[in-house]
């Protein structure tokens, strides 16, 4: 897989604070005393208002006392033990208490005395069930695809053997590439949460609760009559990290984005999280081409699209290395597989595709590893002591020696880039994201189009940096829409009356209609549809048997 993001609720931010440690200096061509992770940098719009410069080391004291109990770092007794909590300033309202699954279960065995050890047992896993605790913060974790995770080690590798050599300058060399190859990862983590707070960064106020209905259950409205409110400007801390929970080679980005955004009207809020769910597809692929574009112009490596159309990855990197360092997507895949054989020999048919997803939900988390404590952390000499002994064991050649089949790769010549691509080829692309987006999906958003049309344009585009990536992809994907010569229809029903000035946002919706509401089709999709509902309804019965049906 190529670059992609991810979004998961966050409760503690411990467990990033954990894995980072400060004092990197050397990180590339020797041990170092310090074990883990760099440590965290602030990076969100909105952190230099509340006196937390961007780019500057996050200090473990002040993002606990942020993100754990939301309270305002510009207040001169913001780090006060002394001071009650009553008396403390808050970015908005205190994080809501909730009941531990400790204490609903001591309520439950109270009114239960004589329960027997299996209804204890019950009562345990109902008490975690319900459990419940305040979502402090969005993790969206930008991940490297596979390639570069490799590359990023190999050059690594490089600068060590280079160093053992005694040749220091080609030490410096690699090592100085190794953090061009970060630093891309790093534009692309960038450039992704930009779009989120762009294209996500809105708030709800007032009343979000369930839509009335009729007497025959049908929606009276299509949303809440809530407002939703401008909020693009985010506090968030951002943690590189270079490996995965299994230990292979995985360079990625923790961005947590703090639950709590200065809404246009000045109120602290939290965050529409489903907005970020909707936008997520067409960050990661701005992040992920801003990070190729990157590496790709700084390094003379060429990246190409992947034949299964999931992202881009590095030309030069052998496929049996990528899978020897993809142990954990191995794992998964040969759990689901027995998951669906033990499936098939139990109902006599394979899994559908709802099952499987499941399995692979399944699989997934219980094949989950915690990542090792500080204390327990292997230094970085270490780690790639044991990947390149993995490499000769499996027979793949040296992981050193991987930078010199990557590096200088990119040929300008056969690749010259967007400028250069015709009308013709252009339309190409977009016809082919269109036809991609709808067969995947019955209805669609810009989102899902706009990372289509990403993975239909060529894995090099001429060196852009993250406007110019922002740019190409946003132009393309609203000629796609705007145009009917690629048969896009808009679902969503125009404005019965004009809605006014005071009620709109900066995007000119109005205030009471979420900012991704706008769903799409294609003209053939419909037809479709419309000769299936013609055929069903032509007849006394069923048009067709159960066995057809299913054809």
């Amino acid at each position: 897989m190529g670059a992609y993001g991810s979004v998961v609720p966050g409760y503690d931010p411990g467990y990033l604070l954990r894995e980072s440690s400060k004092g990197a200096e050397g990180y590339y061509l020797s041990a170092v005393d310090e074990i883990g992770e760099p440590p965290g940098v602030w990076t969100g719009r909105a952190c230099a208002g509340l006196g937390l410069a961007p780019g500057s080391e996050i200090e473990p004291a002040v993002m606990e006392a942020v993100y754990g109990e939301l309270l305002d770092p510009r207040d001169p007794a913001f780090l006060d033990p002394g001071v009650p909590d009553k008396d403390r300033v808050r970015l908005g309202s205190a994080p809501r208490q909730y009941k531990s699954a400790e204490e609903i279960l001591a309520a439950r065995l109270e009114a239960e005395p004589d329960a027997t050890p299996e209804r204890r047992e019950q009562l345990a896993i109902e008490a975690r069930k319900q459990a419940r605790a305040a979502v402090m913060f969005f993790d969206f974790t930008f991940s490297a695809d596979k390639s570069t995770s490799v590359l990023h080690a190999s050059l690594q590798a490089a600068a060590a053997r280079a160093e053992r050599a005694g040749d220091a300058d080609v030490a410096a060399e690699y090592a100085r590439l190794a953090e061009v190859v970060e630093d891309g990862v790093r534009a692309g983590a960038a450039a992704a949460v930009e779009y989120l707070q762009d294209e996500a960064g809105y708030s709800r106020a007032g009343y979000h609760g369930k839509i009335p209905r009729d007497e025959q259950g049908r929606a009276l409205a299509q949303h809440a009559t809530g407002r939703y409110v401008d909020a693009h400007e985010w506090v968030v801390a951002s943690f590189l990290q270079h490996t995965s929970r299994d230990g292979d080679p995985q360079l990625h980005v923790h961005n947590a984005i703090l639950n709590r955004v200065l809404c246009a009207d000045g109120t602290w809020r939290t965050i529409d999280s489903r907005a970020l769910h909707k936008v997520r597809a067409a960050a990661s692929a701005v992040g992920g081409r801003v990070q190729d574009e990157h590496i790709s112009r700084h390094v003379g490596a060429a990246y190409a699209q992947r034949p299964d159309g999931h992202g881009r990855e590095l030309t030069g990197v052998p496929q049996p290395v990528k899978d020897r360092f993809s142990s954990r997507r191995v794992a998964i895949t040969a759990g689901v597989a027995e998951l669906a054989a033990q499936y098939q020999a139990r109902h006599g048919r394979a899994p559908s595709a709802r099952a499987l997803f499941s399995m692979a939900q399944y699989v997934t988390l219980d094949s989950r590893r915690a990542k090792p404590r500080h204390e327990h952390a292997v230094p970085r000499a270490v780690t790639l002591t044991g990947w390149e002994a993995e490499m000769r064991a499996a027979e793949l050649g040296a992981l050193a020696d991987i930078p010199a089949r990557v590096i200088g790769t990119l040929d300008p010549q056969a690749a010259p880039g967007i400028d250069a691509l015709g009308e013709a080829e252009l339309r190409r692309v977009t016809e082919a994201a269109v036809a991609d987006v709808q067969a995947a999906r019955a209805v669609w958003g810009r989102s899902q189009l706009l990372a289509a049309i990403d993975a239909q344009l060529p894995g090099w585009l001429g060196g852009l940096d993250a406007a110019g990536v922002r740019a190409v992809l946003d132009e393309l994907t609203d000629q796609a829409l705007a145009s009917g010569g690629y048969g896009v229809v808009p679902l969503e029903a125009a404005e019965l009356a004009e809605t006014p000035a005071a009620l709109r946002r900066a995007d000119g919706r109005s205030v009471y209609s979420p900012h991704d509401r706008a769903l799409y089709t294609t003209r053939p999709q419909l037809d479709a549809e419309e000769q299936l509902l013609a055929a069903a309804g032509g007849r006394g019965g069923a048009a067709a048997g159960r066995r057809r049906a299913a054809a």
